[in-house]
């Protein structure tokens, strides 16, 4: 099954290191479809773009780098706060079969411009 932008995965992000992404957490794949697909081909170096959740109640203040989604808008069971300044590359293989939600283009387009803001690509 194709990696789709806008989907959520459960991924595992490995040991703790300072203060990048650790453990297990959802993931929002924020790379476009045709990078995706080409990204699931044998022999390629592309890689999948992400932006790594945590649990909304571990996060009182919002920044303009946090895109807050209720549960009901990404089909976890808690809501989550995707970080646009933690965005990483993951290969294919390290993706689950399967989504465990997808958020709706409202919330991808405020994790696209979460990320523009990270980066200082103001429009």
């Amino acid at each position: 099954m194709p990696i789709r932008q806008g989907e959520v995965y459960f991924l595992d992000f490995g040991s703790i290191d300072g203060r990048e992404p650790a453990k297990e957490r959802p993931a929002l794949v924020v790379s476009t479809n045709l990078i995706n697909a080409l990204a699931e081909r044998e022999h390629t170096i592309l890689l999948i773009t992400v932006m790594p959740g945590t649990k909304g109640s571990n996060k009182l203040r919002d920044y303009p780098t946090d895109v807050r989604v209720p549960a009901s808008h990404s089909g976890l069971p808690q809501e989550t706060i995707f970080r646009a300044f933690q965005i990483t590359s993951i290969d294919s293989r390290r993706f689950p079969q399967r989504p465990s939600g997808h958020v709706s283009d409202e919330y991808l387009a405020k994790a696209q411009a979460a990320i523009r803001f990270a980066l200082g690509l103001f429009q």
